[in-house]
């Protein structure tokens, strides 16, 4: 684990290739044991981490095609139904699985989550709590109006705040872009929880091709919506709507914008916003098109 974690970031770093990470995942097959699933854990966060600075680069659809080969046999190893024996490390890395699957654009785990999905709501068994987070966040990619508006009503009806939390992050993750314009307009009004709405456009920002959506949503709605942060969550409301950037002068603009809205307030949450912005930018402008060839390479895609 502590192999992976440092190669990972020493090639985060540019310190070594990243290609030298690559060829350590090439040696993780699917298995049960417990350092497997650990393993299989740190693989799933990098290689989701990693998309964030590759997403609109050379590298973006090998990374989902090298990504999909690479974890699908571990989610077809652990299935897609809990155990009254399974650890807390198995429940976790299925519903991590489930979820990153979906972000690289699986088609057979869209496709199950939406089956499993629709077979709750016309009367079947109920979604596993392990694995709801994952199947929902799914089910939200692809959701229509009327999905939308279902997933909404469960948001704002919830009873408990770890339902609702829920909720939100499967409608963050809406592909349609008019209905994730209406999501973000949901923080306008007291629908939603207000624990919730402070990080709410944070949220629709890391479903990357929202990003710029959340972010001049934020800047154009600011006001209204620092009213209803609180002095400890003020200042990471724009950073987080800028989550979703990968280039240098967004970096910049966030740093102008935060000290344009809040001052001194606001510079240490957008000095850290904007170190995170500028490390996924070196990244892609230093690895995307070695990385490309690379997976494309090891995928077999040409």
């Amino acid at each position: 684990l502590a192999l992976l974690t440092d190669t990972f970031a020493l090639g985060q770093a540019g310190r070594i290739p990243l290609s030298e990470y690559f060829a350590l995942l090439d040696q993780l097959r699917p298995a049960r044991d417990a350092a497997t699933l650990v393993l299989f854990l740190q693989a799933d966060y990098a290689l989701s981490n990693l998309y964030g600075a590759m997403y609109g680069s050379p590298a973006q659809e090998a990374l989902e095609a090298y990504a999909q080969r690479k974890l699908g046999p571990m989610l077809g190893l652990l299935g897609w139904t809990a155990a009254p024996g399974d650890s807390a490390v198995v429940q976790s890395l299925r519903n991590e699985l489930i979820e990153a699957l979906g972000m690289f654009g699986d088609g057979a785990t869209l496709r199950k989550s939406t089956a499993l999905y629709a077979a709750e709501r016309n009367g079947g068994a109920a979604l596993d709590p392990s694995l709801r987070p994952g199947v929902l966040a799914n089910v939200g990619r692809s959701a229509d109006a009327g999905v939308y508006t279902e997933l909404v009503k469960r948001l704002t009806t919830a009873t408990r705040v770890e339902d609702g939390w829920v909720y939100a992050s499967a409608l963050a993750h809406v592909e349609d872009p008019a209905l994730a314009r209406q999501f973000l307009a949901l923080t306008l009004g007291d629908a939603v929880p207000s624990q919730i709405v402070s990080w709410l456009p944070g949220m629709v920002a890391r479903n990357f091709t929202h990003g710029a959506m959340a972010y001049a949503f934020v800047l154009d709605n600011f006001d209204a919506l620092s009213r209803k942060n609180t002095e400890q969550t003020r200042p990471f409301l724009l950073p987080g709507a800028a989550s979703g950037f990968n280039e240098a002068a967004r970096a910049t603009a966030l740093i102008v914008d935060q000290k344009r809205l809040l001052g001194e307030a606001g510079e240490k949450a957008a000095k850290e916003g904007a170190a995170d912005i500028e490390l996924k930018s070196r990244i892609r402008a230093r690895d995307s098109a070695s990385l490309a060839s690379l997976l494309r390479a090891t995928t077999g895609k040409r």
